[in-house]
């Protein structure tokens, strides 16, 4: 039926209300898909790479493999964790994975290079990259981020457009400390105060560490700040079979 993968100890990422919405997209699913017929006919097996850990906006993805959704399309997919979405659009681009769910700034910035990768699906409209802090913290603006330790992960697309975020906002780089931990140490990182900040989604990470806390959480979106805003999207490698 496929299989999940994620780390153990992941699962409070999903409290009860994503457990609802994850149950109200499941069932549209259902109901758009229609009745599904579980012939016992050979699957083609798939590894979808997220870009981090498992979180919220994975849910869809889950719910399909625990429903049987793709398999009743022919598709044994299995789901693996990421570590940042540059090095899930590698792994798609080598062969390693078939899809992967990245951030289209990632992919763009190394198909340019050559990586043989394509975009096959949006599944975010707005770009969710931000710089996440505590309220009081006092950062209210980027400029405020100098003499700030900031922690990211290395090679992903928070990452590899700071140096862009810097430059539009008239950062001086020198003044901003980059300590470079894996996904899941960023938010630890931030409530137990080792840094100041840290990079991550605003929609996700800022929910999660304001209610583990208790205490009100502020962020810095580059799409607000910066640039054009980015789309997450789901990545297939570039080969003569139908995505």
């Amino acid at each position: 039926m496929g299989k999940i993968l994620f780390a153990a100890g992941m699962s409070h990422v999903l409290d009860s209300r994503r457990r609802a919405l994850v149950v109200a997209v499941g069932a549209l699913a259902l109901s758009l898909a229609g009745t599904l017929a579980f012939a016992q006919k050979p699957r083609d097996a798939a590894t979808l790479r997220l870009d981090f850990y498992a979180y919220g906006l994975h849910a869809p993805f889950a719910y399909g493999v625990e429903k049987g959704i793709y398999a009743g399309q022919g598709i044994d997919l299995t789901i693996l964790e990421g570590n940042g979405s540059g090095a899930t659009v590698q792994q798609v681009g080598a062969g390693t994975d078939r899809f992967g769910f990245a951030d289209a700034t990632a992919m763009a910035r190394l198909v340019s290079k050559g990586l043989p990768a394509k975009m096959i699906a949006n599944y975010v409209q707005t770009s969710p990259l931000a710089i996440i802090f505590f309220a009081d913290k006092d950062i209210k603006a980027p400029k405020d981020l100098e003499g700030r330790t900031i922690a990211f992960t290395a090679g992903d697309a928070i990452h590899q457009l700071f140096p862009a975020f810097v430059k539009v906002a008239g950062l001086d780089k020198a003044k901003v400390q980059e300590v470079l931990l894996v996904p899941a140490a960023k938010q630890t990182a931030v409530m137990t105060g080792t840094v100041d900040a840290m990079s991550g989604f605003y929609n996700v990470q800022a929910a999660v560490i304001e209610h583990e806390t208790k205490r009100p959480v502020r962020y810095l979106r580059y799409a607000e700040w910066t640039f054009a805003a980015a789309v997450a999207f789901i990545a297939a490698t570039d080969s003569k079979e139908p995505a």
